[in-house]
């Protein structure tokens, strides 16, 4: 597969999907479970990779940095964000005909999931390619979340949240962001993912000189820097989505350090610590194999220290899960199959389910995909999914809708980002 990637790559973009549907016929034979598989994971495990590299290194890829398989190669490597994304938009195809040819709904399931992570981050990460932002652009931030809004519903939120990592990153030119999100009147529905995106590029600006060998003295001056920069940069009741972020990119990049992480919060601001944790639950994501592939009772894939951090953990998780496969409720079906037991013992993951939805009207005003999720009956022959699904999914989505009026009325979104209940939310202002 890697070398028929490749060799896509190299292909002007106008290949045909009836080509690449060929090719997917000739490459997964109907039988060939365990090799599919294999390249699952080899693919998760890319694009895990692939994650770490961009968020260190920018677009400024090289050939030695990067697999094949989710690049566009040409005989002088790299050189692009667009060209890169061109890559992403091909692998994309690629593995939707893989999806359809593989034996058994776990497979199909499972590419499928890893398509819409390929599209989502692609569309976060390379959205100057996506909204034809010309290099060394000094646009209003306004008139880039303009454009966004313009795209289909998924990929607008995605490319809101990367135009709040681009500003930011075009700011850090110049010396450290300051009052960023604060100078202009955003709209609503941008807020949540322009601040997840700021809090995304602040973390992995802060941290980058950080290891396990770094003094505690170190490790302290550089959160307090970190939470700084948040409070400086992000409209009133939005410091926790950016805080929130630094999880994420903790458990991404220095997963070693998240215990650190926690004692220094706890002895810095404890009321950070939910926020923290929260993010690290939206990194567990993303670890290189599908979460429909996971094991039944390998639902976490660390080992939180104490309740607050695996409550958090298991709310974050349950975002991108939801908002990644919103166009794919199967997908998330498919986990609260396997996962469902321990899905039910803590009001967590239903807690992080609604959180997220209510990000999710906020950011489309309703959408066809949210509708979609929200009328989505699994198979009613599997009577213990029927009964979870109404318990952990539907219930969830019918307190996104009944509480996100006053949750956004009074502009405490930061609330989202830590494990708790909406009415608790909605009533506490």
């Amino acid at each position: 597969m890697f070398h028929l990637a490749k060799s896509l790559m190299r292909f002007p973009i106008t290949v045909s999907l009836y080509g690449m549907k060929q090719l997917a016929d000739a490459v997964v034979p109907s039988t060939a479970t365990k090799p599919v598989e294999d390249i699952l994971m080899r693919a998760e495990a890319q694009l895990s990779r692939l994650m770490r590299e961009t968020f260190k290194t920018g677009d400024r890829l090289t050939v030695e940095t990067i697999d094949p398989m989710l690049a566009l190669m040409t005989q002088d490597g790299l050189q692009s964000g667009h060209m890169i994304k061109t890559g992403f938009d091909l692998m994309r195809g690629l593995t939707e005909m893989f999806g359809t040819h593989l034996p058994g709904i776990d497979h199909g399931l499972a590419w499928r999931e890893f398509t819409n992570k390929l599209e989502s981050f692609g569309t976060f990460r390379y959205v100057d390619s996506v909204l034809n932002i010309p290099p060394q652009s000094d646009a209003p931030l306004c008139v880039l979340i303009e454009k966004a809004a313009g795209l289909d519903p998924y990929l607008s939120v995605w490319a809101t949240e990367g135009i709040g990592h681009y500003v930011t990153e075009r700011a850090w030119q110049t010396g450290e962001p300051h009052a960023l999100l604060t100078t202009e009147c955003l709209p609503n529905h941008s807020a949540v993912a322009l601040h997840a995106g700021m809090g995304l590029s602040l973390a992995k600006r802060c941290f980058a000189t950080l290891t396990p060998s770094s003094p505690t003295g170190q490790l302290d001056d550089t959160l307090r820097r970190f939470a700084d920069l948040c409070a400086q940069n992000a409209q009133p009741g939005c410091f926790g989505i950016a805080f929130e972020a630094l999880g994420l990119v903790a458990q991404t990049f220095m997963p070693e350090l998240r215990l650190r992480f926690d004692r220094q919060i706890t002895t810095m601001n404890p009321d950070w610590l939910d926020f923290f944790w929260h993010g690290v639950g939206r990194g567990a994501y993303f670890v290189p194999r599908s979460s429909v592939s996971w094991r039944a009772g390998a639902l976490m894939p660390l080992r939180p220290p104490h309740d607050l951090a695996r409550e958090n953990v298991i709310s974050g998780l349950a975002w991108p899960l939801a908002l990644v496969n919103i166009r794919h409720p199967e997908i998330v079906a498919q986990f609260v199959t396997r996962h469902g037991n321990k899905l039910e013992e803590s009001a967590a993951f239903a807690h992080g389910i609604a959180a997220a939805l209510v990000v999710w009207t906020q950011a489309t005003g309703g959408d066809p995909y949210f509708d979609g999720f929200a009328k989505h009956i699994p198979c009613s022959a599997n009577k213990a999914l029927v009964r979870r699904w109404q318990a952990l999914i539907h219930n969830s989505i019918q307190e996104a809708s009944r509480y996100a009026p006053d949750i956004r009325q009074h502009g405490q979104l930061e609330q989202l980002f830590r494990n708790q209940p909406l009415n608790l939310i909605a009533t506490s202002f």
